[in-house]
């Protein structure tokens, strides 16, 4: 749902016209997911670290991501 970044009222003498001001564009995120050719099923992946004596889980990751769909500004 877009937001209004404006609200007030324009005046022509005696007529009073009032005015809201929505953005004109709507910012999205594409997100797209991988296939497997011959099931169509999706493909996923598994989150391990490189060093093999280690096993990474999935909260303690330091890098930054996000999986937002759609925002509006």
């Amino acid at each position: 749902m877009l937001h209004m970044i404006w609200k007030g009222a324009i005046s022509f003498g005696l007529v009073h016209v009032p005015v809201q001001l929505y953005p004109a564009t709507q910012s999205e995120k594409v997100g797209f997911n991988l296939l497997d050719k011959r099931s169509m099923d999706p493909i996923g992946y598994k989150q391990i670290n490189k060093i093999p004596a280690r096993k990474s889980r999935g909260t303690t990751s330091c890098a930054a991501s996000s999986t937002r769909r759609a925002s509006t500004s």
